[in-house]
């Protein structure tokens, strides 16, 4: 039984984003599936290297991810180049940022989400740039 952090149980609706979001610990494998799923309270704690594992699988998907995502700007800047259009488009990024930090449900804030994502968009400019020279 799941029980608040005052120690009184959580019954029906109560605990279903917060407190049971909370209490849960999803280990997903590689696919993004869950492999496991432990709950935290009973004591079954996942140990400190299988967290940790898990942290590897996710940043090699994040790593792939971004490679990917370099490929589509890199055709992105070529198509730009050849129409003569600019390499920095701020209104693009603001509408990307804004997109991204409304579909941002946490832990991770919003401020969080949108110095990664400025980073990730500067190191695609200068990737574009690099094309034009």
């Amino acid at each position: 039984m799941l029980r608040s952090r005052q120690g009184t149980p959580l019954s029906g609706n109560q605990g279903a984003k917060g407190h049971r979001a909370r209490a849960r610990v999803a280990i997903s494998d590689a696919k993004g599936g869950v492999m496991a799923e432990r709950a935290v309270q009973s004591g079954n704690e996942p140990s400190v290297d299988e967290l940790r594992e898990e942290i590897d699988r996710i940043d090699s998907q994040l790593l792939a991810m971004l490679n990917r995502r370099t490929d589509l700007a890199l055709t992105i800047g070529r198509v730009k180049h050849a129409q003569r259009l600019p390499v920095h488009v701020p209104e693009r990024e603001r509408a990307i940022l804004a997109r991204l930090e409304a579909l941002n449900t946490g832990p991770l804030p919003n401020d969080a989400v949108g110095e990664i994502f400025e980073k990730i968009m500067s190191q695609m400019r200068k990737m574009e740039e690099r094309l034009r020279h």
